[in-house]
């Protein structure tokens, strides 16, 4: 089903996936923690957790946000009622990290918390409200996938030649070691991804990913399946006062293969382009970008520059090829 710029397929439903939501964070409502501090569902939960996969395509011309407040997802309950979908911070929901590149798809779940008790049809509501206050449109589609349809092929918009354009559009990205104008700061992306969770660990044994060995050195956690690479990345300040380069007016975000995007994390690190580093008129940084995935996760050689200096008028995407 295609919904303005965004098409979207259901793939199917799972009526079980508590002990996932659980075991991801144990402090969920219908999850509790065992003896040894591992998430499990509470056998005295008042709630149940219940999920529909789906894959979502960006016809548009620009970054999408499937989670955005455009979108509303609702699950209908047998007796009529709706239940919108939970913006919980699960690796693969939706709602938590739906952003995707022009021509990109993701695939993931969008994650419903249901009293016990209650049971649902499958059917699934969403609601479009991109063009609010003037007026809103529901679309209805049924989880059960045997009755949904193919999703139509990307039209136009979303082939790469109707993408190309300036430097640092998304159909011709900056290439790597070409500085490029966003606003009133210069960028240029000095080096591609490289591992790095040695560093980030020992830095701090506290964070996704690390640990603690017996003399209390921050190690690489093998067990937790989380890995940390960085990009090197030099900004010029080219406006007439002190800007703060990781802003809310700014934010980085690097391409998964399919499209969908991951956000830079903001950590301490002595080096890092985050929101305590300040130039002033003219002054130059060189530091590093970081990111965090799942092992055996790979990154697209594409990062994006979302420059919100203009909200809520506008804001503008700008795209840097680690080649």
């Amino acid at each position: 089903m295609t919904i303005g710029k965004v098409a979207f397929r259901l793939e199917g439903t799972n009526n079980s996936v508590m002990a996932q939501v659980c075991a991801d964070n144990g402090s969920r409502d219908g999850c509790t923690y065992d003896a040894k501090y591992n998430g499990i569902p509470d056998p005295k939960a008042t709630v149940w957790w219940y999920a529909i996969k789906a894959s979502v395509f960006n016809l548009d011309t620009k970054i999408i946000d499937v989670g955005s407040l455009d979108r509303r997802f609702k699950l209908v309950t047998e007796s009529g009622q709706l239940i919108e979908a939970d913006s919980a911070s699960i690796e693969d929901n939706l709602l938590d990290k739906g952003q995707i590149i022009p021509s990109g798809s993701a695939t993931g779940r969008f994650y419903f918390k249901i009293s016990v008790g209650v049971s649902v049809k499958t059917l699934m509501v969403i609601n479009d409200q991109s063009n609010w206050p003037m007026s809103e449109t529901d679309y209805y589609m049924l989880t059960d996938t045997s009755a949904v349809g193919p999703i139509p092929e990307p039209g136009p918009m979303a082939t790469p030649a109707s993408l190309s354009g300036d430097v640092g559009s998304a159909g011709n990205p900056a290439p790597r070691g070409t500085t490029l104008v966003a606003g009133k700061l210069q960028f240029r992306v000095d080096a591609s991804l490289q591992p790095i969770s040695k560093e980030v660990c020992a830095n701090n044994g506290s964070r996704d990913g690390c640990t603690y060995d017996a003399k209390y050195n921050g190690i690489p956690d093998v067990k937790s399946g989380i890995t940390w690479q960085a990009l090197t990345m030099t900004v010029v300040n080219l406006d007439s006062k002190i800007v703060t380069v990781g802003s809310y007016d700014r934010t980085f975000k690097i391409a998964l293969p399919n499209g969908q995007l991951r956000d830079a994390q903001y950590i301490s690190m002595k080096d890092a382009l985050n929101d305590s580093l300040q130039l002033v008129p003219g002054g130059s940084s060189t530091g590093r970008l970081y990111f965090m995935s799942k092992v055996g996760v790979t990154f697209k050689d594409l990062l994006v520059l979302r420059d919100s200096s203009n909200w809520p008028t506008s804001s503008t995407d700008y795209y840097f090829s680690l080649k």
